[in-house]
């Protein structure tokens, strides 16, 4: 069986869809065995090399006109469609969204949505189109509980609670781990507590992020310096790592503003973004992993390593709750106290998200299974 995926943005370099996409490559290995995956990606030759999956050139509704017999030839070729992400409905990108179900419709091809997530839908029309859309699909899995609720009320139908595929990325072997402190500066066999920051702004439709005014990002930017130091301080290596660098949406930048409002010296820094399994492998090499960027908290969560994020997007509260840990959503003035406490709770965090992220990953490996047995063979 060909399944043809799409929704989240493979091929950008972002650790966290290029970790979906492996996920997603090994549940359908375990659940639809000797089936082939392939993605639409901005990049299609950076997702087969970083993901291992073939993909196809992502297209916009402008550059599809000119193309649209290629196009529809990705789609005649698949036997189904699987729509994930990350969040592949938000209320924006209407057009995209209508041309790319609709060239799965137009071929006849059945279409699952797996794992997703939703964004709040406001607009009349935006609530329409996806009703729509969601009706028409076999089946349709939330991978939190806010995307479900949201998602059940839109389509009138029922949605399954799973999980993100990226639980299922493999770390990369832990020898990767040292050379990549050495390069940050820290010594190769310490286990230092890292931070994720990401890009946020007024304009949240740029970064993909839920609104958030100028006085929080401002807040949140100066929590991470203040915890920062509160850990160099308290004797601590602390790492900044980079999930995503792109124009207009840049962690490096972020992780430099961070730094600026820091009063200690000795903090540690990434200069590139590392692969999805040299992320996971290096998050599962820390002591605690404070992380606005969602998979930053999944990939670590996922080994059992403590997480702590402040609550810009629903995305990070409806993990940390599916994860049992919603005590770790905190705000950016109680991000220090919060690191300290659960550095001295480590063992307990760490027990109850192996627990949970277990828990969530059979229930993805569930739903697969069930997607599976609705599928042509």
């Amino acid at each position: 069986m060909r399944l043809l995926a799409f929704g989240g943005w493979y091929g950008s370099g972002n650790v966290g869809d290029d970790a979906i996409l492996i996920g997603l490559r090994r549940i359908l290995a375990e659940a639809m065995p000797g089936s082939e995956l392939v993605a639409l990606s901005t990049d299609p030759e950076q997702t087969e090399r970083v993901c291992g999956v073939e993909a196809a050139r992502l297209m916009s509704p402008r550059r599809l006109l000119a193309h649209v017999g290629e196009y529809r030839g990705v789609f005649s070729e698949a036997d189904a469609v699987i729509v994930t992400g990350g969040t592949p409905f938000y209320d924006w990108d209407h057009v995209s969204r209508l041309v790319h179900w609709g060239m799965a419709r137009g071929a006849g091809k059945p279409v699952v949505c797996f794992g997703v997530g939703a964004k709040e839908i406001a607009s009349a029309h935006g609530r329409m189109l996806v009703r729509s859309l969601l009706t028409r699909s076999v089946r349709t899995s939330a991978r939190d509980q806010v995307s479900q609720r949201r998602l059940e009320a839109l389509s009138g139908r029922g949605v399954s609670l799973t999980g993100d595929s990226a639980l299922f990325l493999e770390p990369a072997p832990r020898g990767v781990v040292g050379p990549i402190l050495s390069e940050a500066g820290l010594s190769p066999d310490s286990s230092p507590v890292v931070i994720c920051p990401r890009a946020l702004s007024g304009d949240n439709r740029a970064h993909y992020h839920d609104p958030v005014g100028g006085d929080r990002v401002a807040s949140i930017r100066l929590g991470l310096a203040r915890l920062a130091d509160a850990l160099l301080r308290e004797g601590h290596q602390v790492l900044f790592v980079p999930f995503h660098v792109a124009e207009g949406d840049d962690d490096r930048r972020e992780i430099g503003v961070v730094r600026a409002a820091m009063r200690e010296q000795g903090v540690a820094a990434l200069d590139h973004v590392p692969s999805p399994g040299e992320a996971a492998a290096l998050l599962g090499s820390a002591r605690l992993v404070a992380g606005l960027r969602l998979h930053s908290l999944i990939l670590a969560a996922t080994q059992g390593v403590p997480v702590i994020s402040v609550g810009y997007d629903e995305k990070i509260a409806g993990f940390l709750a599916l994860a049992r840990v919603s005590e770790c959503l905190v705000e950016p003035c109680d991000l220090r106290s919060k690191a300290l406490d659960t550095l001295e709770r480590r063992e307990h965090f760490s027990s109850a998200l192996r627990e949970s992220c277990a828990c969530m990953k059979a229930r993805v490996i569930q739903e697969a299974k069930v997607v599976a047995g609705l599928l042509p063979g």
